[in-house]
């Protein structure tokens, strides 16, 4: 064999029988370490539903894409995410809308529907009635 008489020259105290269980070896650990897989799921969609109590910062509803709007007492992340900012229950709406065409944004997602209106999904939060037990301090 041409390999077994060039690694002789290299190192004449190799055995051929080991290297090719090196060899063998180092194959299946690449193997393994190459495996594919399918990515694991983002669990996105509704995390409280119309109706729910919510706490303040919870998460009302993840999305990639803008579904959903922030209402009254919602903000949004970066991430598209809607969460309270107030404790309460949450109440979902659709309202009609005008959009400001001149917007950059506006343009590229509603161009060819100028002049259009449009009926939007809106995450709400109304906050929990405050109490009514005040102690007087100082009359003026």
């Amino acid at each position: 064999m041409l390999t077994s008489s060039i690694i002789r020259k290299v190192n004449p105290f190799i055995n051929i029988s080991q290297i090719q269980m090196i060899a063998i070896r180092y194959g299946h650990q690449m193997s393994t370490r190459n495996q594919g897989g399918s990515p694991k799921n983002k669990h996105r969609g509704f995390k409280r539903y119309d109706g729910e109590h919510v706490e303040a910062g919870q998460f009302l509803f993840t999305q990639r894409r803008i579904k959903f709007h922030p209402g009254m007492y919602v903000a949004i992340k970066n991430n598209n995410t809607l969460y309270a900012l107030v404790g309460g229950k949450v109440k979902i709406s659709a309202e009609w809308v005008n959009l400001n065409y001149e917007n950059h944004i506006v343009k590229k997602e509603y161009m060819n529907r100028q002049g259009q209106k449009f009926l939007k999904k809106y995450f709400n939060v109304i906050p929990d009635p405050q109490h009514n037990r005040f102690k007087l301090i100082d009359v003026v």
